[in-house]
């Protein structure tokens, strides 16, 4: 009975550290930056670019419009939960957060069901999303007429998506550095911040020691019942 209790108290142990991993900050990761969509607008690429993490093949949304992509150590953030930590993210201390975050992940699965043509309004929208003042320059009165209009869909539909698997990737070389975690960034903060949908998170030291002890205990307690039976 007593081994009983002392596992089933351990397995909940290992569920409660193992249930927040969708919400913890882990890294640093490798990110190499492959290449991006192919598409482009207003002189910049839109749409998905291609990367490895830790030498996985991934798709990523860039997020600030005023850096460049480049390979760089990344924190990998997730958005999973009501109060994820976003202590890493360039942009966690802005206010609205984790709002804008999560309506920047619904604008990326736009680009997998519409036109090309249209991901340069989804992209500046995710863009204006995260930058003040943001970077009209060569956008008219209709594309922005058309941003707004994503924008509007973004505030309308983020609640009806599960962001247990989207993470944010941040180059750890801006975390803290004046000026480049806030509203408005400089080229001086360094490679882009970047969303995904794809990322598999591997469990901390902590959790994993954990998961063996359990497993050690688990065996013990076979062990102790096959002995009373026999």
């Amino acid at each position: 009975m007593l081994a009983r209790r002392a596992l089933r108290a351990l397995s909940a142990a290992v569920l409660a550290s193992a249930m927040p991993l969708s919400a913890q900050v882990t890294g640093p990761s490798a990110l190499h930056f492959v290449g991006g969509s192919g598409v482009s607008y207003n002189g910049w690429q839109v749409g998905a670019y291609k990367a490895t993490l830790d030498n996985a093949p991934i798709s990523i949304w860039c997020v600030d419009f005023f850096n460049h992509s480049a390979n760089a150590q990344v924190w990998v953030s997730g958005l999973g939960g009501t109060n994820p930590d976003l202590s890493k993210t360039r942009f966690g201390t802005l206010a609205g957060q984790p709002t804008l975050y999560k309506q920047a992940a619904a604008l990326t699965t736009l680009f997998a069901t519409t036109a090309s043509s249209e991901w340069g309004y989804i992209h500046y929208a995710i863009w204006e999303l995260m930058s003040d003042p943001f970077p009209h320059a060569g956008i008219g009165n209709s594309a922005q007429t058309k941003i707004n209009g994503y924008l509007a869909w973004s505030a309308a539909n983020w609640t009806s998506y599960d962001y247990g698997k989207m993470y944010v990737l941040t180059d750890v070389a801006v975390t803290g550095q004046p000026g480049c975690q806030g509203v408005v960034n400089t080229g001086s903060c360094g490679a882009q911040e970047y969303l995904t949908g794809s990322v598999t998170v591997t469990p901390e030291p902590a959790v994993l020691g954990l998961m063996a002890f359990g497993l050690v205990g688990m065996s013990a307690a076979t062990v102790v019942r096959r002995r009373k039976r026999s």
